[in-house]
């Protein structure tokens, strides 16, 4: 996949019985022999791939994710007294 700005009007067939055609000024992300042939014919220019940006909210829940798994990690990690590491089923 590569992202492009169509400069021009540009037929992509990707196969003989299919025609997609992508008009001047649409930026899109379109599939890497698209955008590599709308290129080559002057078509269009590739673009750099947009920052994704990351809102408050999702900064907060991965946060949270974080410290549930160091908190798994550091249970995990300490025994308990009488445990030997094998399950109930083993012993």
């Amino acid at each position: 996949m590569m992202r492009v700005r169509f400069l021009e009007d540009f037929d992509f067939k990707p196969v003989r019985a299919t025609t997609i055609a992508y008009r001047a000024g649409m930026e899109m992300t379109v599939r890497k022999c698209c955008g590599e042939q709308a290129v080559a014919a002057g078509k269009a220019v590739e673009l750099a791939k947009p920052a994704r940006a990351i809102t408050e909210q999702q900064r907060a829940i991965a946060a949270k994710v974080d410290a549930g798994f160091a908190s798994a990690i550091a249970q995990q990690n300490t025994t308990r007294e009488g445990d030997d590491g094998r399950g109930a089923n083993d012993r």
